[in-house]
């Protein structure tokens, strides 16, 4: 088992019996959130699903990073797999008793990653420009989702750490928008 696998303490369940199907390692996350009256987002998520809350108000957010050394268990990295950028929309959800996101999209550009994520796990990805640049200790991050619609779906982002990473406390916003295990 890998080391990060490891530290389980702070899930609120055990990890699955079953083995791990992929490894991926995420750099230049930036967790941007909105609080939004629950009656507005509860129209936008299925009746099987119901949303979660912190205090009484719903969150959706946006998260802009980039994905490095991904592979399929037992296998090397591919060299047109290995790498890519992605950006998820979502909010905060229940099912039965398991916390989790719901997608509400997902823009990556590595047009087999999002054909394999559409077809295997049925999760709303769509093809995207993204790209990543640094900058002394910014982030420059810029997306155009590649579609035939007159609208332009874009995010464009310049963003920086504030502080040395450090863990969520417990019971705070942080922890209730960070420590999700489902989607």
């Amino acid at each position: 088992m890998k080391g990060e696998l490891r530290i389980t303490g702070h899930r609120p369940y055990p990890l699955p019996d079953s083995p791990w199907i992929m490894e991926q390692l995420w750099n230049d996350v930036l967790f941007l959130h909105w609080p939004v009256p629950v009656e507005k987002m509860a129209k936008h998520i299925p009746a099987q699903l119901k949303l979660d809350t912190f205090n009484g108000t719903a969150w959706i957010g946006i998260m802009p990073f980039g994905i490095r050394k991904m592979r399929i268990r037992g296998f090397p990295p591919f060299p047109f797999m290995k790498t890519m950028n992605e950006l998820n929309v979502r909010t905060y959800v229940a099912y039965e008793e398991r916390k989790g996101v719901y997608f509400f999209s997902l823009d990556a550009n590595n047009a087999l990653a999002v054909m394999g994520a559409r077809k295997l796990y049925f999760l709303p990805y769509k093809n995207a420009d993204i790209i990543i640049e640094h900058k002394q200790k910014q982030v420059i991050y810029k997306t155009r989702r590649k579609s035939g619609n007159s609208e332009r779906e874009e995010f464009y982002g310049v963003y920086q750490p504030i502080s040395n990473p450090c863990n969520s406390k417990p019971g705070s916003l942080d922890e209730w928008l960070t420590e999700r295990y489902c989607l």
